[in-house]
């Protein structure tokens, strides 16, 4: 699935995209690190507040 956001094609990159009344209105990327954790809080049905932690992988065979 393919989506535009602003100019943007985000056909190949990876996050959460926040829809509101049908549209799309947020992107959030993932973490930089490619690892973490992701925490979104609602507010009357609609998405208000997020919180994001990134975690560093010391042992990248594990």
């Amino acid at each position: 699935m393919n989506f535009n956001f602003g100019d943007e094609e985000l056909k190949h990159k990876n996050g959460l995209i926040i829809i509101e009344n049908g549209e799309a209105r947020t992107f959030m990327e993932c973490p930089s690190t490619g690892y973490g954790k992701q925490t979104i809080t609602w507010n009357d049905n609609k998405a208000v507040h997020e919180d994001m932690s990134t975690n560093r992988k010391l042992n990248k065979d594990v």
